[in-house]
């Protein structure tokens, strides 16, 4: 018990301190015994004549600290042709979502958050968007569900870093291993890659210090379905994608979700 509420705490970084959602809507979604926080961020309905019955649900899961009261309308505002609507989600622990911060119940949550987005809108597409560890939330979906693709960026394959990097290795006398050992098989980002089929696309910071680019290599070289990357350079985990290349990312990420059933 001990060991499995530190993995939490090392992985997950929850707070709860009050942020401003301004214009968001937040929606309560009930999650086994506990109720989560999923925030509307951006709706753009065009009517049943322009497409409103093919619209694409941007079902966004932030990264590490990150939180829902935050999230933009990233990449769905990309989506010109269709309607969109951005879901952001806040898993226990964050913000007023109840309950405790624990990778055990992220499948849980998963699949509830899924289910009410489905509910809501019924016929339209899915694309699960992750940042960061949020990306392992992403693949877990992607891996059990049908949807129409996946927007991630940086996606950490968590156990593997956590075994294999000696940054959490040289000083522990191989604890980090057996850490490693206590996150839910389930949650294996690199064995969820290798189930999905729906298109990919991934922004990688090619100079990351977080998640170095090797192991989100894992994932993408693991990935079952069509995919495609576009590198940063120089860039660290958190580096915007520069305003010399904003076009190009653009272009190609706007192409990306054109593609999308």
């Amino acid at each position: 018990m001990i060991f499995s509420r530190l993995t939490d705490k090392l992985v997950l970084n929850a707070n709860r301190h009050p942020i401003d959602p301004e214009h968001r809507v937040v929606n309560k979604v009930a999650a086994g015994k506990e109720t989560l926080e999923v925030f509307e961020c951006f709706r753009k309905n065009m009517g049943a004549d322009n497409g409103c019955e093919n619209g694409i649900v941007a079902l966004k899961f932030p990264g590490t600290g990150g939180r829902a009261e935050r999230a933009g309308p990233h990449p769905a505002e990309l989506l010109t042709h269709r309607s969109s609507v951005v879901y952001s989600v806040n898993p226990c622990g964050y913000g007023r979502s109840t309950g405790r911060a624990t990778l055990h119940t992220t499948g849980l949550q998963c699949e509830s958050v899924f289910e009410f987005v489905r509910e809501r809108h019924p016929g339209w597409g899915v694309l699960l968007v992750g940042n960061s560890l949020g990306c392992v939330s992403a693949l877990y979906l992607g891996a059990r569900r049908e949807v129409a693709g996946l927007y991630l960026r940086n996606p950490p394959p968590v156990a593997q870093m956590i075994r294999q990097w000696k940054r959490y290795n040289w000083w522990n006398f191989g604890m980090a291993k057996y850490i490693a050992d206590l996150i839910p098989d389930e949650l294996d980002c690199v064995a969820n890659a290798r189930k999905c089929t729906a298109p990919l696309f991934v922004t990688q910071s090619d100079s990351d210090t977080v998640v170095p680019v090797a192991f989100q290599n894992q994932i993408i070289e693991a990935y079952a379905g069509e995919k495609e990357t576009f590198a940063i350079p120089n860039a660290d985990h958190e580096t915007l994608v520069p305003e010399s290349l904003q076009a190009e990312f653009i272009d190609q990420a706007t192409g990306f979700l054109a593609r999308l059933a």
